[in-house]
């Protein structure tokens, strides 16, 4: 189980991740980098260090692999879309 600070990033980063989702869903770019920049400059210092916490690390890599993987979905015309990744 992780420890409170790692949940503490997880949390933010979970959060982070379905506002990034939804601003790439509705293609508002502005917000997209509004997002990003917000998140990792609001970050407190002693959080970046949890980032390699390996439940942070593999919570992180599923997050953002359920994002590529939407946007792609949703971005990308089935015909074209790439095969043999395991994120489709």
């Amino acid at each position: 189980m992780p420890d409170q600070v790692t949940q503490v990033f997880i949390r933010n980063y979970s959060n982070h991740s379905n506002r990034l989702t939804e601003a790439l869903l509705s293609l508002n770019i502005e917000s997209v980098q509004q997002t990003l920049t917000e998140f990792w400059t609001s970050i407190p210092i002693y959080l970046y260090s949890q980032m390699d916490h390996n439940e942070a690390a593999i919570t992180i890599g599923r997050l953002d692999e359920r994002i590529y993987s939407t946007v792609v979905n949703s971005w990308i015309p089935d015909p074209v879309r790439p095969r043999g990744s395991l994120l489709f």
